[in-house]
C-alpha cells in the first residue's frame, strides 16, 4: 500500500499503483526502469518508514517512491536530433512541417 492507501501492484511487465478513489491505475513499466523480465514474488513486499514501498522480484529490489506517482516537479528536457518524413531526413529548423497526402509516416 502506498502512504494514501492505495494498491501497490507487482505483475509481468510492470507496477501499478492504483488510485481507489479516481479509479485511475499508473502502470510502471520498462520506460519506468522496471525490467519486463523481473517476475515479482508473491509476499516480497514491505513499505519502510519514509514510505517507499520496495517489491522483492527476480532481478533484486525496486524501489517505488510514493514521489513517483505524485509526478515530477521538472519538466523532462527533449532534444531532437532528426526528423523524418517517409525514411526522408526533414529540415525542421525553420518552422513547422506541412506533410502532403501520402506523407504519413513521421519519425
Amino acid at each position: 500500500m502506498s502512504e494514501e492507501g492505495h494498491p501497490i501492484v507487482g505483475h509481468t511487465g510492470g507496477i501499478s499503483h492504483i488510485n481507489l478513489e479516481s479509479n485511475i491505475i499508473k502502470t510502471y513499466s520498462q520506460l519506468d526502469g522496471v525490467n519486463r523480465s523481473s517476475e515479482f514474488y508473491s509476499n516480497a513486499i514491505r513499505t519502510d518508514q519514509l514510505g517507499n514501498v520496495w517489491l522483492g522480484t527476480s532481478e533484486g529490489l525496486i524501489k517505488y517512491s510514493t514521489e513517483i506517482s505524485k509526478g515530477g516537479k521538472i519538466a523532462p528536457k527533449i532534444s531532437i536530433d532528426e526528423v523524418r518524413v517517409n525514411g526522408q531526413t526533414v529540415d525542421f529548423n525553420f518552422g513547422p512541417i506541412h506533410l502532403k497526402p501520402g506523407q504519413y509516416e513521421l519519425s
